[in-house]
């Protein structure tokens, strides 16, 4: 089913784009807004490009939209947007990390809410 542009199969909630290479031709991306299997609305939006690059536009919107349709019927998405929701947790993670180090580093606190580490800057007079 297709509401402007927007479109919805077996749960999942997508929307089909193409983006024009440097060489000319159109590369195709599934933007998957909204997970099947479980329901999970993914915000921001996943993107998942075809493997091909096609010199049509409109070509490269019909093997996107194929693309989509084999991934959806066989499971493979929820394979994708497993490893790459893994891959965001560990990118975020390491972000963190870094943070840490770097405000440790510097002296500052680090307090703890709800699970995650925060930063809590003492403001400093610089007033006398």
């Amino acid at each position: 089913m297709c509401l402007n542009n927007k479109y919805q199969l077996n749960g999942y909630t997508f929307v089909i784009t193409t983006v024009r290479l440097v060489d000319g031709r159109y590369r195709g991306r599934i933007w998957v807004s909204q997970r099947g299997d479980n329901g999970l609305v993914l915000e921001p939006a996943v993107f998942i490009e075809t493997p091909g690059a096609l010199k049509s536009s409109a070509a490269t919107r019909i093997e996107a939209s194929a693309y989509a349709l084999e991934l959806i019927q066989s499971g493979a998405i929820g394979k994708i947007l497993d490893e790459s929701m893994e891959d965001t947790r560990t990118l975020l993670s390491t972000q963190a990390a870094w943070t840490q180090a770097a405000w440790t580093q510097a002296g500052l606190p680090l307090h703890s809410c709800l699970g995650r580490e925060i930063v809590k800057v003492q403001p400093t007079s610089g007033r006398s």
